[in-house]
């Protein structure tokens, strides 16, 4: 069986899910993944400077298992047009500031590997 292992014990559990629709809503997520257990949070990145969604977000569940049953049944499915993919999230949640810094990295002259 692939995924987070933990004992058997409840413990939270992010999933990553990609390829959403710039539309939608943190709500239809918790209504479509809320079937499966209790979600604990949604968070839907934007854009810093554009405030635009990123077509991606992460559901935290409150149970391994519910996660487990709504990766399974979901990853694939078809949700304003487009296929999404449920996977289970690497790393913890960053906060906007990380986000940001981030961002701008990866558009630094700097950030180019030097050959040496």
């Amino acid at each position: 069986r692939s995924g987070p292992r933990t004992g058997g014990r409840e413990e939270p559990i992010s999933l990553w899910i990609s390829n959403l629709h710039y539309d939608v809503r943190s709500e239809e997520l918790r209504r479509l993944f809320g079937r499966y257990g209790r979600i604990r949070d949604i968070y839907l990145p934007t854009d810093f400077y554009t405030k635009q969604p990123r077509g991606f977000g992460y559901l935290e569940f409150l149970d391994i298992r519910d996660a487990e049953q709504a990766r399974r049944a979901l990853h694939g499915y078809c949700l304003y047009g487009r296929e999404i993919s449920v996977m289970y999230a690497a790393g913890s949640r960053k906060s906007s500031d990380q986000m940001r810094t981030r961002d701008s990295n990866q558009n630094s002259p700097n950030d180019k590997k030097r050959k040496g």
